[in-house]
């Protein structure tokens, strides 16, 4: 009795999924770096506080969820790639491996090469669009959702640290004023779009049933407090952009790490 290896040809499917990540990153960066409305939310949710933590606190707490996030799921990720090569799947981990590369490349290279125009709204005069180290700690994530043994019982467990993680290190760049919401929504749709590519083929389809629910009714709420602040909280309408950008990185972190989630191998297909 054998398992067959999970299947990592691009379907036509992938490719679909991969361009609506990749259109809705463009459609981010439209909306928050182009646009002069979007630069004013993004600059007033920068470093927003909705725990009303003193700024020193906070920057320390979070300083070290960022930091820290990044150097744990590095080790994880190694130790799941050198087990996956001592179990013979050489051809995951160079998928896997190429897939890390491009997507944290290429957030990298956009970052550095997008314009982000001068439309008078006081915050940093440079372009941060996508998060570089949001994108690095997706694929992270990502590669140890690939990586990790695909059974059912690690298929929640795994999926809901994929999601409070990369949600938690999201919001830790904004409340450092490290990044804009807007670039960890680019960080986490850029890293999705790349490995949307080879996403293995899955006999179930609950992770992306769930995981389009989840984030649609999450990005829905965020868009709207995002917009509309100070009717959720009129006395303190950045502790509301604060939320509403966490519900929005939230949305993003579903919507891209869940459909990792099902399992990766074919149990209808037993020799």
């Amino acid at each position: 009795m054998s398992w067959r290896a999970p299947v990592t040809k691009p379907l036509p499917w992938n490719f679909i999924s991969a361009a609506t990540y990749f259109l809705a990153a463009v459609a981010c960066y439209i909306a928050f770096v182009l646009l002069q409305l979007g630069q004013q939310i993004d600059a007033a949710a920068l470093g927003a506080n909705f725990l009303h933590m003193p700024v020193e606190l906070q920057l320390r707490i979070f300083g070290v969820l960022r930091t820290g996030s990044i150097a744990v799921f590095s080790v994880i990720a190694v130790v799941l790639g050198v087990v996956a090569l001592i179990r013979g799947q050489w051809r995951l981990v160079m998928v896997t491996f190429l897939c890390s590369v491009l997507a944290a490349g290429g957030a990298t290279l956009l970052r550095r090469v997008l314009w982000r125009p001068e439309l008078g709204v006081e915050s940093y005069d440079y372009n941060t669009w996508p998060s570089g180290h949001v994108a690095a700690l997706c694929v992270l994530v990502l590669v140890c959702l690939r990586l990790v043994p695909q059974k059912n019982r690690w298929r929640w467990p795994v999926a809901v640290m994929a999601v409070v993680t990369v949600t938690a290190a999201s919001y830790a760049s904004m409340a450092t004023f490290a990044h804009r919401p807007s670039d960890t929504f680019g960080g986490i749709l850029i890293a999705g779009a790349v490995f949307a590519l080879t996403r293995p083929r899955r006999k179930t389809s609950y992770a992306v049933r769930w995981g389009l629910l989840v984030a649609s009714v999450a990005g829905a709420a965020s868009l709207v407090m995002l917009v509309f602040p100070n009717v959720f909280i009129p006395g303190d309408p950045r502790a509301a952009l604060a939320v509403g950008a966490l519900f929005g990185m939230f949305a993003a972190a579903c919507w891209v790490l869940l459909p990792e989630s099902a399992p990766g191998y074919d149990k209808s297909s037993r020799n």
